[in-house]
């Protein structure tokens, strides 16, 4: 996976979103939709929050080769 990957790792939500939007590395893609899966788990756990006010940050990212 790309370097710009653990660049990630401590932005909030919007940010990252962006990045991963505007960014022209083939992994790019599949982790942006990763992280609207992740952000769309959370509405799902928190329906009474709103995922504006809510603050969310890249916690963690972590690539790891397939064990063959």
């Amino acid at each position: 996976m790309e370097s710009f990957i653990y660049n990630l790792s401590g932005v909030r939500r919007s940010p990252a979103l962006n990045i991963l939007k505007f960014t022209r590395k083939h992994a790019a893609v599949p982790m942006e939709k990763l992280l609207r899966s992740a952000i769309s788990n959370w509405q799902a756990k928190n329906s009474d929050s709103d995922v504006a006010e809510a603050n969310l940050i890249v916690k963690d990212i972590r690539v790891m080769e397939p064990e063959l």
